[in-house]
């Protein structure tokens, strides 16, 4: 009965995978700002690489930080799924609207699983402190 149980698990197991963080490419100031509704001023990107179609290409998770055209000392972070095409390339496939910025991110199954810091109530706009885990489905 336990190895029955252990089997079980295997399938599971097998099917989460970690993202990685990759350094993002100097494509990401032309490519990011139009995709936005308003026009933004791009500051900078993160990027994880990882297998979110199910196609066993390396699609991109990616976090741009914008701020805005009149200035001040506010930002913005916008995310997106960005699919790996066959011949070469990444298309956007998916945007994402998230409360916070990602720490981590894994595919287990049919989900993206994200690590996300945000601002608790009392925090300063330096320092975001709430933790939180947020699951999207990916078909």
């Amino acid at each position: 009965m336990r190895l029955i149980a252990l089997l079980c698990l295997l399938p599971c197991a097998a099917m989460a995978q970690e993202l990685t963080e990759v350094t993002p490419s100097a494509a990401m100031a032309t490519v990011l700002p139009p995709l936005l509704s308003e026009p933004m001023l791009f500051d900078g990107a993160r990027v994880w690489q990882g297998d979110l179609t199910g196609d066993g290409l390396p699609d991109l998770l990616v976090q741009g930080a914008f701020s805005f055209p009149e200035g001040g000392n506010a930002w913005v972070l916008h995310h997106w799924i960005f699919a790996a095409q066959p011949g070469g390339g990444h298309l956007p496939w998916r945007r994402l609207d998230l409360p916070g910025g990602i720490e981590t991110a894994r595919r287990e199954g049919g989900q993206l699983v994200l690590r996300l810091r945000s601002y608790a109530p009392n925090d300063p706009r330096c320092c975001p402190s709430r933790l939180e885990e947020m699951r999207f489905g990916l078909r």
